[in-house]
């Protein structure tokens, strides 16, 4: 595997730092300053990334508006947040998906309650596929420098 461009390597960085926080889970701090999504609804990006679809109510670049988030990292309905490689987000209600749809970039996931087993399954592969990238990324740049 070639080497990361220094944009990517960085991005890659930042996801490093969101998997680690949420395996330790969210602060009270975290959550107080999280923005809220409400309504939201898990769905696959056009890059097989699992995100989240809802609005958002005082998130500190886009304000209050529907947005996709960042790739998602960690989810726990229950406790009513949720992690993305960018930042922490207080989840409100669930929207409820009852057939399938597909847009021009997104691929609803027919999921309606959100089924847990399926996307704590597509984190733990995505998670295992960004370590793996950076295990790649750094022997690429080690043997570049001898």
């Amino acid at each position: 595997m070639p080497m990361l461009s220094p944009y990517d390597r960085v991005w890659l960085d930042r996801a490093l730092v969101a998997i680690a926080a949420a395996e330790k889970g969210p602060s009270k701090s975290d959550l107080s300053t999280a923005p809220k999504l409400n309504l939201w609804i898990p769905q696959v990006n056009y890059r097989g990334e699992l995100v989240l679809e809802g609005e958002v109510k005082a998130h500190p670049i886009l304000g209050d508006d529907v947005i996709i988030t960042s790739p998602l990292i960690a989810l726990d309905p229950d406790r009513r947040w949720a992690r993305t490689t960018s930042r922490w987000y207080r989840l409100g209600q669930c929207q409820l998906v009852t057939e399938q749809e597909e847009t021009a970039h997104f691929h609803r996931l027919k999921i309606a309650p959100p089924n847990r087993e399926q996307m704590q399954r597509r984190l733990a592969v995505y998670i295992e596929h960004l370590k793996q990238q950076d295990e790649e990324d750094r022997k690429a740049q080690a043997e570049a420098n001898h």
